[in-house]
């Protein structure tokens, strides 16, 4: 699933993907996602972020926390 947020920056610049929890190690928002059980890929880039779950039937009970993690370690911008 692809996230947006108008008016808010997921990274300073460059593109970040990783595949495993050890991989995001340094990384604040993928560190975060991979907390979330199920996560099985996050792709961040300034503007959006992807993230796939390993079982998609768990969207409805995972969102709401990504959802939540998205808004509290992405940063506003003017």
């Amino acid at each position: 699933m692809k996230f947006t947020a108008e008016g808010r920056r997921f990274a300073p610049a460059g593109m970040f993907s990783f595949s495993t929890p050890r991989e995001a190690i340094g990384n604040t928002l993928a560190e975060a996602l991979f907390s979330v059980p199920g996560v099985a890929n996050v792709f961040i880039l300034p503007d959006f972020v992807t993230v796939s779950l390993s079982d998609a039937e768990e969207w409805p009970k995972r969102l709401p926390r990504l959802l939540e993690l998205m808004e509290e370690y992405s940063e506003v911008i003017d």
